[in-house]
């Protein structure tokens, strides 16, 4: 499928490039495979063939999604590319939401993305989910 065809569901997969090569990678793949059976979905591995054509083309793409699915890597953390994503799909009123390792999904207004001071472009910010967990903890994505 050429990522700029014309398609009713498409859901996108937004992750840090330091998950591309993990089995955690593949797991939250497959809870959202899971949960949108009927949906074209668009993963970042694989589509991206470096920044440069990320940068032209995502402001083609993000308009024609249906809904954006984020995760970060196992310490919460997301490149500066998926807070971008993020900031785009909110910007464009799709619904955005967090992928968690047990394959729950939580919405943006239940998240919070959290600068990193002194951060680089592949540490950005830290997604934090404010979700009911048994100790009322805060968890990561």
């Amino acid at each position: 499928m050429s990522i700029l065809a014309d398609q009713s569901r498409i859901v996108y997969i937004a992750s840090p490039i330091s998950t591309f090569s993990t089995p955690r990678y593949d797991r939250m793949v497959a809870h959202v495979r899971a949960r949108f059976p009927d949906h074209e979905i668009l993963t970042a591995r694989g589509l991206w063939e470096s920044p440069e054509s990320w940068r032209q083309l995502w402001p083609l793409l993000h308009p024609r999604l249906t809904r954006i699915i984020a995760f970060s890597d196992e310490d919460g953390r997301v490149g500066a590319g998926v807070v971008q994503e993020i900031l785009d799909g909110n910007a464009a009123s799709i619904p955005i939401e967090f992928v968690t390792e047990d394959g729950r999904f939580v919405p943006l207004r239940d998240a919070r993305v959290r600068l990193i001071p002194g951060g680089d472009m592949q540490n950005f910010a830290q997604i934090v989910l404010l979700v009911l967990v048994s100790n009322n903890a805060e968890v990561n994505s």
